[in-house]
């Protein structure tokens, strides 16, 4: 069971990462190429499901890695005195997803993303 929580929390942090970068490619194509040509726009379409498919995995890899998170992560972090570092490394997780949200609406606005 170990292995698979170690192997869910990876697939969670790229997930993350993923979500980010995805929409920060999809924002800096439509901020200088507005509007898109109908080949660009389906091009675009994998990085857009992507995107949704990254956040999905976060949200469910989320709720796994918290059903786990006292059993096998939290008791390892403070066995190793690495509290406060996992608890930074989760904030910044939540900043990239926050961000990648940002970026997702600001290039809804610009009239170039998916509903």
């Amino acid at each position: 069971m170990g292995l698979l929580v170690i192997l869910n929390n990876y697939m969670h942090d790229l997930a993350a990462g993923t979500w980010l970068a995805a929409n920060a490619f999809r924002w800096a194509l439509v901020k200088r190429h507005a509007p898109l040509s109908p080949e660009m726009a389906d091009a675009t379409h994998g990085v857009d499901l992507l995107a949704a498919a990254s956040l999905v995995y976060v949200i469910v890899g989320g709720l796994i890695r918290l059903a786990a998170f006292g059993t096998y992560e939290m008791s390892e972090a403070l066995a190793k005195g690495q509290g406060v570092l996992l608890g930074f490394k989760h904030a910044l997780f939540i900043l990239a997803i926050v961000a990648g949200e940002v970026l997702r609406r600001r290039t809804k606005r610009l009239g170039q993303a998916p509903a």
